[in-house]
This record gives C-alpha cells, structure tokens and sequence, in this order.
C-alpha cells in the first residue's frame, strides 16, 4: 500500500512538472522578428547563356549503348561535354547513325534535377543550325536512357566530368539498380 501511494505521489510530482512549464500562446499579430527569412536569399534557377561549340574529329566520337535505339549506333563527342556548375545542365553533341547510315547531330542539354532536356542545335551539311526558340521537354526515349546510364547520379545530379568519360569511355552504365 505504501508503495502504491509513493507511485501516485510521484506520478502527480511528475505532471505538475510537465504542465507547469511555460507555453507561449499563439499570436497571429505578434512579432516576428525571430524568424530571419529573407526572400532575397532564394536561389532562382536561371539557365546560363552557352556557346555552342563545333561538332569535333571523328576521333573524339565515343560510342555508346541506347537500348532505346536498336537500329542506330550513337555516339557522344567527348570533347564537347561540359557541365556548367552554375546552372548544373550537362551538355554536349550527340551523334545518331542508322543501320543505313543516316546521321544526325543535336547539341543537347540534360538538366538531371529536373529530368529535362533542350536541344540546342542540329549539324546538317551546311554546318550548325541554331533553334530559335529551344525548350525544355521532360526526359523521354533515348534522352532518358542517356541521362540515366551516362550523365545523372541516381540523386537526379549531374555526374562529374570524369565519372561520365568512364562511363562513356568504359561502357560502364550507372545504373545502380545492378550494386
């Protein structure tokens, strides 16, 4: 019985203790010069302005694997990669060559953070044509695959430069469901 009452005692010692700190109410009109929230420290993405570099030597064309394309061979200009650490859009040539030997080169951007592509320019016989107007399209078909396999980590960034020549070079796809 003594035991029971130094239970109850110390229970009602322990929620007088509880309820007894202070609690400040709720103000809606109150001041908020606690809260440092400065609207000018929001980074608002901006896309940088480029230059669009000449498609280079066959010698710096890489092939690489898109499932996505069975009837082409495609291939990146490793000398045209860049990733700017501004803006975070990887970007650089893709060259496309069908089974009867059609070609077709975009100078393409991946933005990895927001699974979007942009092409920027096409390389036909007379030499580079610049889009006028080039818009962001969400990553669909090979752009996809590209992105995934080559250039974006599995967090939806860009992949360092040279985490990318490996996996263009080496063949070595990121794709991390496989570890």
């Amino acid at each position: 019985m003594k035991h029971n009452i130094i239970v109850i005692i110390s229970s009602i010692l322990w929620a007088s203790l509880l309820f007894s700190a202070t609690v400040e109410e709720y103000d809606p009109d109150g001041d908020l010069d606690d809260f440092n929230y400065d609207p000018n420290e929001d980074v608002i993405w901006k896309e940088q302005q480029i230059k669009i570099p000449k498609l280079s030597s066959k010698d710096t064309l890489s092939p690489i694997d898109i499932e996505f394309l069975p009837h082409f061979k495609v291939y990146v200009d490793q000398a045209t990669l860049t990733i700017n650490p501004k803006d975070k859009v990887t970007r650089l040539w893709v060259l496309l060559v069908s089974n009867r030997n059609a070609k077709t080169a975009q100078f393409i951007g991946i933005q990895c953070e927001k699974s979007r592509y942009k092409t920027y320019a096409y390389q036909t016989k007379k030499g580079i044509k610049k889009l006028k107007k080039p818009r962001w399209n969400h990553l669909n078909s090979y752009y996809k695959e590209l992105a995934r396999d080559y250039l974006c980590s599995i967090q939806n960034h860009p992949l360092k430069k040279n985490e990318i020549h490996s996996a263009i070079t080496y063949n070595q796809k990121f794709d991390f469901l496989e570890e």
